[in-house]
């Protein structure tokens, strides 16, 4: 099944979740030009995150976690004291 990524000014891509948590969030990273070392996450556009970085199996598959056909943001996850992290939403990349 698939899911939509949403991103910049109206724009979207469908991803396909019949894969592994961590393929389908490299894939993410690559197409919207993210180093492969930033944290990132997907919210819902209830603004409800998904705490994909903090799994602990990555190769759980990602169909299992996120619901078909719905929409998702990506957030850059970033600590900023002594691993509490803080979220930024991702609107315009």
């Amino acid at each position: 099944m698939f899911i939509y990524i949403k991103h910049g000014d109206n724009n979207q891509f469908l991803v396909n979740t019949n894969c592994p948590i961590v393929v389908l969030m490299k894939y993410i990273k690559t197409r919207l030009g993210f180093a492969e070392s930033e944290l990132l996450d997907l919210c819902d556009e209830r603004g409800v995150l998904k705490f994909l970085f903090m799994l602990q199996n990555s190769q759980e598959s990602a169909h299992g976690l996120l619901k078909a056909k719905e929409s998702f943001i990506v957030c850059i996850i970033k600590c900023r004291f002594e691993f509490i992290p803080s979220y930024l939403l991702i609107v315009f990349k």
